[in-house]
């Protein structure tokens, strides 16, 4: 939990000033992060925990698609 934004909120103020941002959410409560993919569709990324490092790996490289970290 963050004090003062949600989630949802953090990531709209960051995706609108950086509109090519992808976001991996990690999250340990997956009813509360339903928003994800409704609310920002393929640029958005839900993991949920527990997860091992594999899966976080798996997750960013399908999230960036290839793409060369910036």
């Amino acid at each position: 939990m963050m004090p003062g934004l949600t989630a949802s909120e953090l990531i709209r103020i960051a995706v609108g000033m950086y509109p090519s941002m992808k976001v991996l959410l990690m999250t340990g409560h997956p009813g509360k992060a339903s928003f994800a993919s409704r609310d920002f569709g393929d640029d958005l990324q839900l993991i949920q925990k527990p997860f091992s490092p594999s899966d976080l790996v798996g997750r960013l490289e399908e999230l960036l698609g290839g793409e060369e970290p910036q």
